[in-house]
């Protein structure tokens, strides 16, 4: 278990101050080294609001982190698959789970209400207006930017090269239809595809 120094609680998450990094870096957790950089970078994905819970417990975050990356590599596939892998993961009883393993407590309408957090429209002087979300934990933001991801707001993919993830499409520099995480590793990917069909 990851727990913070100190004994103060972080303030709510807002949606706009973690950034759109925040989801590409929790795909990349494979490890409890990686989600330990994650944790230094971003904060406690679970344990900074949640009555009882103090700290991130390792399994669960993993296990989080595997399962949004099963559910994004269906998008391509469409609608029906993307459904179909997200009911086979069993999100809310994978929550479920997690709750009642962790802090040894049934699960409570209010801790599945902390899944994603508030949401308010927000006077912004460059855009006019924006959404902000609230949240008590940082899975809640991740959870938003996964919804938008499937709900195709944002456009993610898988570099069949390095298996890193990556946004696409307008204001990222890539195609929304992009494979590749860059012109090298698609360069490498396909001579490397070309010199074992010799």
């Amino acid at each position: 278990m990851f727990i913070p120094k100190g004994d103060e609680r972080l303030p709510p998450y807002q949606f706009h101050k973690i950034g759109e990094r925040c989801l590409i870096s929790f795909l990349h957790i494979h490890s409890p080294e990686e989600l330990l950089s994650f944790i230094e970078r971003f904060g406690l994905i679970y344990g900074s609001g949640a009555p009882g819970v103090w700290g991130d417990y390792v399994h669960s975050a993993l296990r989080t982190a595997a399962m949004f990356r099963a559910v994004l590599s269906q998008k391509k596939l469409g609608p029906a698959k993307i459904a179909s892998a997200f009911r086979s993961q069993l999100w809310i009883s994978q929550f479920n789970a997690n709750r009642i393993d962790e802090t040894h407590r049934p699960v409570r309408e209010e801790d599945l209400m902390r899944l994603i957090g508030s949401v308010q429209l927000v006077p912004d002087s460059k855009i006019g207006a924006r959404i902000r979300l609230d949240t008590d934990e940082l899975i809640g933001a991740l959870n938003w930017q996964f919804g938008l991801t499937l709900g195709g707001d944002l456009t993610i993919a898988q570099c069949p090269y390095c298996q890193k993830w990556f946004y696409t499409g307008v204001g990222t520099g890539k195609r929304a239809d992009a494979e590749f995480c860059s012109l090298d590793h698609k360069i490498k990917h396909f001579n490397a595809k070309r010199a074992t069909s010799k």
